[in-house]
């Protein structure tokens, strides 16, 4: 592919396949974010043995979050909503 351009174009595509090349020597997957094969392993927990009832707190606990979080969701999706048609009935 010979495309015919000057200066700043010519540099563009010379960097495009230098790139182009290098991609294709790389291997992808082997190594994390920091360049080390560490972690590929199963990862152990050593967690705490938890009674029937804390668990139970623990579920109960997490519920009451939810409903929480989905009463502020549904909250703010109304006052949203309300901004949008009183904002819309200001400006038609």
């Amino acid at each position: 592919m010979a495309f015919s351009f000057g200066g700043p174009g010519s540099s563009m595509l010379q960097s495009y396949h230098s790139n182009e090349n290098q991609r294709k020597k790389r291997k992808h997957f082997d190594k994390d974010a920091l360049g080390s094969n560490e972690g590929q392993g199963k990862t152990e927990f050593n967690l705490p043995e938890a009674s029937p009832q804390v668990l139970r707190d623990i579920r109960a606990k997490m519920k009451k979050q939810r409903q929480k979080f989905l009463l502020r969701t549904c909250a703010f999706g109304v006052l949203f909503l309300i901004f949008v048609v009183v904002l819309l009935n200001y400006l038609g």
